[in-house]
């Protein structure tokens, strides 16, 4: 278990480098995402790689001059490695609207790294109104076109079965990870729930499904061993605590 976990703890260190590599590993193309909002599903369904951009852990030298001071780390982060160049193997970018400063991220984005397409995901703020689901649809179904178009092919109803199938075993994986956790808190600590979460967004998605399905095993059969039977799963690097309890 723990190479399970040092294999997702190196995904988290250097999303950028795992994502070259599985590109040039793959030959597959690969599209960075920065909100759980964008439809990772029809990604997939296009034969691509939806990466999941979370910042970076460096000092921030150049997005300071494009942003106002009020906008999140997240955002400046994202847009410093834009600017760096560590985004540049990059296929495209797609930016859903979550909030104001995400929406100038992706103006940002679009007139300070021109590399790969760009697409933005407007998706509905009210949701419980027809209008909205027909909304909905509507941007799911440009959406579709959009990566049909910039990516070269032509996303299938079988391949987007398919991608929908593995995205909500995923999710379902991670959601019983969360239930064993919260019922036995001590069977793993806060650092490896967050490091599962965030390589889940970055790595291939068939992988990290074998990964959490081995997890969750894990996890099911110390919650049958009598309490303080099992140490808490953790990152590798991580020591475990002088009294045995909880991180």
């Amino acid at each position: 278990m723990q190479d399970i976990l040092k294999e997702m703890a190196d995904v988290v260190g250097d999303p950028c480098g795992y994502g070259r590599k599985l590109k040039a590993e793959t030959g597959r193309k690969i599209v960075g995402y920065v909100c759980t909002y964008a439809p990772e599903e029809i990604i997939l369904a296009a034969g691509a790689h939806p990466l999941r951009l979370l910042g970076t852990t460096g000092t921030i030298e150049r997005a300071d001059a494009h942003l106002q001071s009020y906008c999140c780390s997240l955002v400046r982060g994202i847009l410093e490695e834009g600017l760096r160049g560590t985004t540049d193997f990059l296929d495209g970018m797609v930016f859903p609207h979550t909030c104001d400063s995400m929406q100038r991220l992706s103006d940002l984005w679009r007139m300070n790294v021109p590399r790969g397409f760009h697409v933005d995901a407007v998706l509905p703020v009210k949701l419980a109104t027809q209008s909205a689901r027909q909304y909905m649809i509507d941007v799911l179904h440009r959406f579709r076109t959009d990566m049909e178009r910039e990516l070269s092919c032509s996303i299938t109803e079988d391949n987007l079965s398919q991608a929908i199938m593995l995205m909500s075993e995923n999710r379902r994986l991670l959601r019983r990870i969360y239930e064993l956790r919260s019922d036995q808190p001590e069977l793993m600590t806060g650092d490896a729930l967050f490091t599962l979460v965030k390589a889940a967004m970055i790595i291939d998605r068939s992988r990290g499904g074998e990964i959490l399905r081995k997890v969750v095993a894990t996890m099911e059969a110390a919650k049958a061993t009598p309490r303080g039977g099992k140490f808490p799963l953790r990152p590798p690097c991580q020591a475990a605590p002088h009294d045995g309890g909880n991180l």
